[in-house]
């Protein structure tokens, strides 16, 4: 069989992963067992999915909690996520996450990304107005260079294809020529130079004009929610899968389980660096389809000051830092939940930065830039915490981003079944990875997969 035709073959029925709530009682489980490894959402959302038609569903979790990439910290008294903050597009008819935290009762609020404060490497601010009116242009010649792009056999990285569409020069202009690339290197979680400008600006559905909501109930209330009722074993880390006739073996590092399926829900890292032995071993387009997907980092910084210093209630403050690139975009979470908290949101070789670095070092870079910025205020850090989920040994990074020369067929193969064996997460769904909802519909998908086998 020709591998093209295959991947073909594994896509079909994904139609019906966009329908949430579909009643399958004619394929109602007859005692079937089927084991999830991973408790995030797509973990959480097949299992209720399986759960709900009376399969015997057995949720195998490494950590000591639910959620994932999904990480509600809560000691300081309120909820700030570690992880994914956002629910993107969460207008939209079809993306269903706004309405699981609606069912959940789960606080959101919409971010309005239009609404900044800039600031140059001294303290000094630049208008707001200037920034957009070049946000409007860089994207108007973006889309013209897309264009071109799309005529081409070859690929060429965004960072690349952002280069022609603005050269705009002054100190102020670059300030802002790196607010927009900053911009979009958060979209990736990893600097515009590794990223595939074919990929983003022709084959990936854009969704930039709905509304996002930040989370600020609690994100992992809502896997809590899909997750009610059904076992999740913590510490329970797989070690090896291995497959006998019609039953699937999964070797925790204390406890085997045996099943009729699996689905695993572990981050594209954990499959990449051959975390989990396969028994027989996954075939080698398998294999090359990890390796094609990258995982891109994206890490935060938590500060809590005695009292609110900055300026008005604009939504995010961006400080321009001479030689880290991507650091100083910054949440203003007073404006959403009235506590003197900024958190920055450092990606690519910021976010490798910050892992090596101690924290000390990290909040004084930060305690500089915010005295140049405010040079009148008392800037007094109260607390900080500080994400590094490339250490995270069941994470190893963020989320997936299309490399330069990668296509959307790789995500294709990531998500095909091998067997018994289905995978499922944010990297296993092209038109949504890398964001929740992704990550929540591949659950679904995998779930139907084995309804219908």
């Amino acid at each position: 069989m020709q591998r093209q035709t295959f991947l073909r073959l594994c896509t079909l029925g994904l139609g019906s992963a966009y329908l949430p709530n579909l009643s399958y009682t004619k394929h109602r489980s007859s005692g079937k067992k089927v084991n999830i490894v991973g408790a995030g959402m797509a973990g959480a959302s097949a299992a209720r999915t399986l759960s709900d038609v009376g399969f015997e569903v057995q949720v195998l979790e490494a950590r000591n909690r639910v959620g994932g990439r999904i990480h509600t910290f809560k000691d300081w008294g309120v909820n700030l996520e570690l992880g994914a903050n956002w629910i993107h597009s969460a207008s939209h008819p079809d993306y269903y996450i706004d309405t699981l935290a609606t069912q959940a009762k789960v606080a959101t609020q919409e971010t309005n990304y239009g609404k900044f404060k800039l600031y140059d490497s001294q303290g000094r601010k630049i208008g707001r107005l200037r920034a957009q009116l070049s946000m409007i242009k860089f994207e108007k010649q973006l889309a013209r260079e897309a264009e071109l792009l799309a005529a081409s056999d070859s690929d060429i990285s965004f960072l690349e294809l952002a280069t022609r569409s603005y050269t705009s020069s002054g100190n102020k202009q670059e300030v802002i020529n790196r607010l927009i690339r900053g911009s979009y290197a958060n979209n990736f979680s990893d600097d515009l130079s590794e990223v595939s400008a074919k990929y983003y600006t022709l084959e990936y559905e854009d969704y930039s004009d709905r509304a996002d909501h930040l989370v600020t109930g609690g994100y992992d209330t809502i896997v809590k929610s899909l997750l009610r009722g059904i076992n999740v074993e913590f510490q329970s880390e797989v070690k090896e899968i291995r497959i006998t006739g019609n039953e699937v073996v999964t070797i925790t590092d204390n406890e085997t389980y045996q099943s009729d399926h699996i689905i695993l829900t572990v981050p594209l890292s954990i499959l990449q660096q051959g975390k989990i032995l396969f028994n027989p071993t996954l075939p080698d387009y398998k294999q090359q389809a990890f390796s094609r997907i990258s995982m891109g980092l994206f890490n935060k910084v938590f500060m809590e000051f005695e009292e609110k210093f900055w300026p008005g209630n604009t939504d995010f403050l961006v400080f321009h830092h001479e030689t880290l690139a991507h650091f100083g975009i910054a949440v203003n979470y007073h404006h959403y939940r009235k506590r003197p908290i900024l958190i920055a949101m450092p990606v690519a070789e910021s976010a490798r930065w910050i892992e090596t670095e101690p924290d000390h070092v990290i909040q004084q870079t930060w305690l500089d830039i915010l005295s140049k910025a405010f040079p009148r205020k008392n800037v007094n850090l109260k607390r900080v915490k500080v994400t590094r989920w490339g250490q995270d040994v069941y994470s190893l990074g963020s989320y997936s981003y299309v490399p330069v020369g990668s296509q959307a067929k790789d995500f294709e193969a990531i998500a095909c079944p091998v067997g018994r064996i289905h995978f499922a997460g944010e990297a296993t769904l092209s038109a949504h990875h890398a964001n929740v909802h992704g990550a929540y519909l591949t659950g679904i998908r995998e779930a139907n997969r084995i309804m219908g086998y």
